[in-house]
């Protein structure tokens, strides 16, 4: 049996394997600041992309998408100013997306739900 922050580093390894082959370019992973964390920052065309994974071993307890509440977008949105703050050359155009990964097993992916702008920004875009 794997526990949570196993499942979430290998579910955070598939999201940035599945956003490379659909041609986001992977700038890092595991972005820290005094706010937050975000799990992947990518580049897809002119667009900065700010990316949450969330994962769950079956879906009895709901959808890993399910578990991104108010608070948490705010936060999100937090942390990805300071990183424009911190990389003040990066893109003007950017958004915040969440992948939500179902694992039927340890390490068998049952699907991956991939919702772009999933979180809103506060100027609407």
């Amino acid at each position: 049996m794997m526990t949570s922050k196993q499942t979430g580093d290998i579910a955070e390894k598939i999201a940035a394997h599945y956003l490379s082959k659909k041609g986001y370019r992977i700038l890092q992973t595991n972005y820290r600041n005094s706010i937050g964390e975000i799990d992947i920052v990518a580049r897809h065309g002119h667009t900065l992309v700010f990316v949450e994974v969330r994962s769950k071993t079956g879906t009895s307890f709901g959808l890993p998408l399910e578990s991104i509440n108010r608070a948490k977008s705010t936060r999100l949105i937090k942390v990805a100013e300071g990183y424009l703050n911190e990389y003040p050359a990066s893109p003007e155009d950017w958004r915040i997306d969440v992948i939500g990964i179902v694992f039927e097993q340890p390490r068998q992916v049952e699907s991956i739900t991939h919702i772009p702008g999933a979180v809103e920004r506060p100027d609407g875009f």
